[in-house]
């Protein structure tokens, strides 16, 4: 005799995000990771997790994973060269919110920012770095003719091991 199997449709929601696939909105959590993602993964765990990168890129410091939907960048991820494990995360999605706060990650205001999260290691007009923390905010500028406006919005939060701040003042990005 032969067995049929018959598939019925579930009554069961669709969660956000389902394994091997990269998250709506996910909380980033400072020293750690983004959703279930943590800092020192490996490629493998990653992928796992989030699926296959939207794009990857071999670099002179390790490798650039980026990660988005709809065609919007929402998340890089460096690996280090050498033991190819998670070193920093780059947030450029709003979704993303910083230890549950709605005001305190991408598009939100310098002021906000600091007020949610007082104390940083590094402040200028551009930056709001958490070194003990593992938390870095990147702030925007324009260009009005031939001077540069800063803004004051964020546009990416970068997670990393607490106390270890690669760069000066301006971030991996996009």
């Amino acid at each position: 005799p032969t067995a049929v199997a018959f598939v019925t449709p579930s009554s069961s929601p669709t969660p956000l995000s389902l394994p091997g696939s990269f998250p709506e909105a996910a909380d980033v959590d400072p020293g750690t990771g983004v959703g279930e993602v943590d800092i020192g993964f490996s490629m493998d765990e990653v992928r796992k997790v989030w699926g296959e990168p939207v794009s990857q890129d071999e670099m002179l410091q390790g490798f650039l994973w980026s990660y988005g939907k709809d065609g919007d960048l929402s998340c890089n991820l460096m690996f280090d060269s050498e033991t190819k494990r998670l070193i920093t995360l780059a947030v450029f999605d709003p979704r993303f919110t910083v230890d549950g706060e709605t005001e305190a990650g991408v598009n939100a205001h310098y002021d906000k920012i600091l007020e949610a999260f007082p104390g940083p290691t590094t402040k200028s007009e551009i930056v709001l770095d958490y070194n003990n923390d593992g938390i870095y905010f990147s702030f925007g500028s324009t260009r009005d003719g031939p001077e540069v406006v800063r803004d004051g919005i964020c546009k990416a939060v970068i997670v990393y091991q607490p106390g270890h701040t690669e760069w000066g003042p301006e971030p991996p990005g996009p």
